[in-house]
């Protein structure tokens, strides 16, 4: 098999939860099969939250939780990951890079999108912005990064990537899901960074 070069693009999303279309997210949990007990419960969760604290034995009286707390709790990711799946399934990418000309994976509020050339992320790019907006989410360009990673060290452009009319800033590592990925392909350099 002969080197391909690879454009990553590191897709962050502005106020992830906050900003997602409500009923979308309802309709998401609903198309995977959800039971509607669990869909009402959230919806609740959704609309109005409470909450106690509980310091020895006094109980704090009664406070609201808002949308912006919410943020970085267990289910609100994984509401999104549900609802960013919901959105982005006619995009489904097949198969693996080697035989394909981009690919998609998603964790959280970022996803990482792969393409052989600059003209395919671009496409891809595109795509994902119609998707993701229908639902709510908004492209973060100041931190969306863009790398490109090639087996020639001449490739490895630390240069930034002007998709769709926005520059994104060139990188050369970016930690993506608990995980240090770098334009050099440096193992030790992943381990060390961790």
């Amino acid at each position: 098999m002969r080197d391909i070069d690879l454009h990553f693009l590191f897709t962050d999303f502005k106020t992830v939860f906050d900003s997602i279309n409500q009923k979308r997210l309802l309709e998401s949990l609903a198309s995977f099969g959800i039971p509607k007990k669990i869909e009402r419960l959230m919806k609740m969760t959704l609309e109005v939250a409470q909450a106690k604290v509980i310091v020895d034995v006094k109980i704090s009286n009664p406070f609201v939780i808002g949308r912006e707390v919410r943020q970085e709790d267990g289910l609100s990711v994984t509401l999104f990951n549900l609802v960013l799946h919901k959105a982005l399934k006619n995009l489904e990418q097949g198969n693996t890079i080697l035989n394909r000309l981009t690919q998609i994976c998603g964790y959280a509020d970022v996803i990482l999108v792969t393409a052989r050339g600059l003209p395919a992320l671009e496409a891809l790019c595109v795509e994902i912005s119609r998707e993701a907006g229908s639902i709510g989410l908004v492209i973060n360009p100041g931190k969306t990064k863009y790398m490109r990673f090639s087996a020639s060290p001449s490739q490895r452009s630390v240069k930034g990537a002007t998709i769709n009319g926005v520059t994104y800033e060139g990188v050369t590592e970016f930690i993506y899901s608990g995980t240090l990925i770098n334009n050099y392909n440096s193992i030790e350099k992943a381990h060390s960074g961790l």
